[in-house]
């Protein structure tokens, strides 16, 4: 498991829960800003949208913007003795179509029909274009202490527990909590 981080506070983000069925395809309205374009699945990143990509040490990518913020933050959870990695970054339109297609023939492997297997996989995974992580804003973590596995929960982990109490100070929110999916 591992919880969405999206850069808010100093940066405001405002985005929809990826989980939603996509039924539009209008454009997101960036005209207030990289820091205020709402992305969910009402409103697709805009064709002519730039952005500048910074790398981090595993090679996974970040927008530039938010680079030295969360730097700051991994400094901090290093000060307190906690190891945080990015699991999952930036993401392209074609990585994100990647996973998507993986989704459905999960659930076409488990009988569903191609329709309802695309049905099924938009619930747990946003339509190519939809994606916070298309925007390089959105950070999934992991810990050296479940490293790639999913038995434990991140947010149950030390490193998820500072996180869950930290990174605001750090202009960075906390998404898809347990118990606020909904919402």
């Amino acid at each position: 498991s591992s919880i969405n981080v999206i850069k808010q506070g100093k940066i405001w983000l405002l985005s929809g829960n990826a989980k939603w069925k996509f039924f539009s395809t209008s454009e997101a309205d960036t005209s207030q800003g990289w820091n205020l374009i709402l992305v969910n699945k009402n409103y697709r990143i805009p064709d002519n949208y730039d952005i500048e990509l910074t790398e981090l040490s595993n090679g996974e990518k970040v927008d530039s913007r938010i680079y030295p913020d969360l730097q700051d933050m991994f400094n901090a959870a290093r000060a307190n003795g906690l190891a945080l990695f990015v699991r999952e970054g930036y993401r392209t339109q074609e990585e994100q179509q990647e996973i998507m297609d993986e989704k459905i023939m999960s659930y076409m492997e488990e009988g569903y029909s191609k329709k309802e297997a695309r049905n099924l996989a938009e619930k747990y995974v946003a339509k190519p274009g939809t994606s916070e992580h298309q925007l390089g804003l959105a950070v999934d973590f992991t810990t050296r202490s479940i490293g790639f596995q999913l038995e434990e929960s991140f947010e149950d982990t030390k490193e998820g527990q500072w996180l869950l109490e930290n990174s605001h100070k750090y202009g960075f929110i906390l998404r898809y909590l347990k118990g606020k999916e909904d919402i």
